[in-house]
């Protein structure tokens, strides 16, 4: 049995869109210090996950790899 696929100006029905992932993560930590000697100081770390994508329409066998980001940050509250 043949199947038809709708097409459009855009792609083929089923295709992924261009550089659209299917997972997107994040999760955010900060903490800040109240008491004792480092008062006012915090940090705070952030890991970024996004999945494989996928190239031009008309490159549907091109993908691009996911990748996984993590970052850190240090900081102190002046007053005022």
């Amino acid at each position: 049995m043949k199947q038809w696929c709708k097409t459009s100006s855009i792609g083929k029905e089923g295709d992924r869109l261009p550089f659209t992932p299917n997972t997107i993560s994040s999760l955010w930590l900060n903490y800040k210090f109240l008491k004792g000697v480092i008062k006012g100081w915090g940090w705070s770390w952030n890991v970024y996950y996004r999945s494989n994508t996928i190239g031009l329409f008309s490159l549907q066998d091109y993908p691009i790899p996911g990748y996984t980001t993590i970052d850190a940050a240090l900081s102190y509250k002046i007053k005022k």
